[in-house]
């Protein structure tokens, strides 16, 4: 597993495209935790990411474009 952004895979933090504090009190963690709204992040593009210096459309364009190609081992 590798950063969506730069590839980097030393260490890498499951993010929520989507985050937790906007979805509403009754969206079950199903919904909230689903394979479309996680994307793995290295912890600087995270921190980017929270702090809104990386869209929530370009996260997710990017997350589509990855999960388009097989991944290997």
């Amino acid at each position: 597993m590798a950063c969506a952004i730069c590839h980097y895979s030393k260490h890498v933090e499951i993010c929520h495209i989507v985050a937790i504090a906007e979805h509403d009190d009754d969206d079950l963690v199903v919904v909230i935790n689903a394979l479309s709204n996680l994307v793995a992040l290295c912890p600087t593009h995270h921190k980017e990411y929270d702090r809104g210096l990386l869209s929530q459309d370009k996260l997710q364009a990017i997350r589509e474009a990855a999960s388009e190609f097989p991944h290997t081992e």
